[in-house]
């Protein structure tokens, strides 16, 4: 691929030979003057703030690069939930009855955690899925000191056998 010839500054135009000559001059008689130089540290800060804007378009190349990447990766493995991905590693196909049994399985299963301590006494309380009523192993209770002795939040059974939670 050919490169476009670039234009070369005139001698006293920016960027010229003949302005950085002067520029020089200038600071060394302002110095000799007892004065500071203003072209050094011009240029000096122009130099600084060309890398810095390099630097940045570096970046941010880079990071469209990287989104790109990302976008590409999306869109060929889309995200799908942890179930999905269980059930596709068993290998049971989306879209069969097995495969919709075994989501469908997963998600409204009941899942249950001890609540209370020891000393207060513990309870088996429902925490995920579906129910379909009153779990046989929350606590009965059937008393004033068994009431008293579950944490509050913690579910139990009524004398009834309604399910309640403890304010």
């Amino acid at each position: 691929m050919a490169t476009l010839p670039t234009a070369k500054p005139s001698f006293f135009g920016q960027g010229g030979t003949g302005r950085q000559i002067v520029g020089i001059l200038g600071d060394a008689l302002s110095a000799a003057g007892g004065g500071q130089g203003v072209y050094a540290p011009m240029m000096q800060q122009q130099r600084m703030f060309k890398q810095q804007s390099q630097r940045e378009d570096e970046r941010s190349r880079l990071l469209a690069d990287r989104q790109m990447e990302l976008a590409r990766f999306k869109a060929a493995n889309p995200d799908e939930p942890s179930i999905i991905r269980t059930a596709r590693s068993l290998g049971l196909q989306p879209g069969t009855d097995a495969f919709t049994s075994f989501v469908t399985n997963a998600v409204m299963a009941p899942r249950y955690m001890m609540m209370g301590s020891p000393e207060t006494g513990q309870s088996i309380v429902q925490v995920g899925g579906m129910s379909d009523g009153p779990s046989p192993s929350l606590s009965r209770v059937t008393d004033a000191s068994s009431y008293d002795a579950l944490p509050s939040g913690a579910h139990f059974l009524d004398p009834d056998g309604n399910e309640r939670v403890k304010p």
